[in-house]
């Protein structure tokens, strides 16, 4: 019983916290494939 609360907080926390490092993955993989495709396009 007192277990669960804990459980809980800690999915929560990890489910947000790999929410916000997919979206830095996300806006780095952005600016790597900008940067790519204007190479290749000045190449």
């Amino acid at each position: 019983m007192y277990k669960q609360p804990f459980g809980n907080r800690a999915a929560r926390n990890s489910r947000s916290l790999n929410s916000v490092v997919d979206g830095i993955d996300l806006s780095v993989w952005g600016m790597m494939r900008h940067l790519v495709v204007n190479e290749s396009i000045e190449n």
